[in-house]
């Protein structure tokens, strides 16, 4: 297991993963081209280059706390949906 070393609430995604995994690589071709950059660009590289800075943005907005409360609301939204099938099979 890991034990954070800040609250759920000042722990982002972005930090959690990085402590774990390691600096997240940056500007790697996702076709795996060797020469793939700003000056000699693969295909989609622009929109890689987009999608890569909107999933680090999301990481670095999104907290620990975040995603725990996130699972609560869904778990406690799976036991009302049980409740109401249980109910509605008669058991």
């Amino acid at each position: 297991g890991f034990r954070l070393n800040c609250s759920p609430e000042d722990c982002n995604l972005y930090s959690l993963v990085e402590a774990v995994e390691g600096p997240m690589p940056e500007g790697e071709c996702i076709l795996g081209l060797s020469l793939c950059a700003d000056e000699t660009k693969c295909p989609i590289h622009d929109t890689w280059k987009e999608i890569q800075a909107a999933f680090r943005s999301t990481m670095m907005s999104t907290s620990v706390s975040d995603v725990v409360e996130a699972d609560k609301k869904k778990r406690e939204a799976l036991e009302q949906i049980d409740s109401l099938v249980s109910l509605a099979v008669g058991e």
